[in-house]
């Protein structure tokens, strides 16, 4: 498990790089960016999933915990674990990695929200309610998984 100082750094760099941009073939990338990181810190069970694919894989994994969207954020923050918010759609979903800092409130959902790292228009890193229309759920990797 990264430190949160280290995840932070990664999550910084990694928004940087072309690989993700939607500009050039209009698709958002999002479970690359997510894989990419997962690996990075040696999780492989996302190589080749869907934003729909991971969510199924978090719901239904033993190496995954649901959490509330505020606790989420703290313990990323704290303890830099690994830490998606996913959202399942019809063709697609959207799925994006918590990014250590402080929760911040989300006037469209009326509470405290993980700050994430994500693909969109233009990459970034920003509260959850930027890049979700409805709020997505929250899964912690277990840190005995990596």
């Amino acid at each position: 498990m990264p430190t949160p100082e280290e995840l932070a750094f990664f999550l910084r760099n990694i928004i940087k790089n072309p690989k993700y941009d939607s500009t050039t073939d209009n698709l958002l990338h999002c479970n690359h960016l997510v894989q990419d990181t997962f690996n990075y810190f040696g999780y492989k069970g996302f190589e080749g999933l869907t934003a729909n694919q991971i969510f199924e894989k978090c719901l239904g994994s033993k190496d995954f915990e649901e959490q509330e969207p505020e606790q989420c954020a703290w313990l990323v923050k704290q303890y830099g674990y690994l830490a998606v918010a996913v959202a399942v759609g019809d063709p697609h979903g959207h799925v994006s990695v918590v990014f250590p800092g402080i929760p911040v409130f989300s006037g469209k959902w009326q509470c405290h929200v993980p700050t994430v790292a994500s693909t969109g228009d233009p990459n970034r890193i920003a509260g959850c309610n930027f890049f979700f229309k409805h709020k997505p759920r929250f899964f912690k990797l277990k840190d005995s998984t990596v």
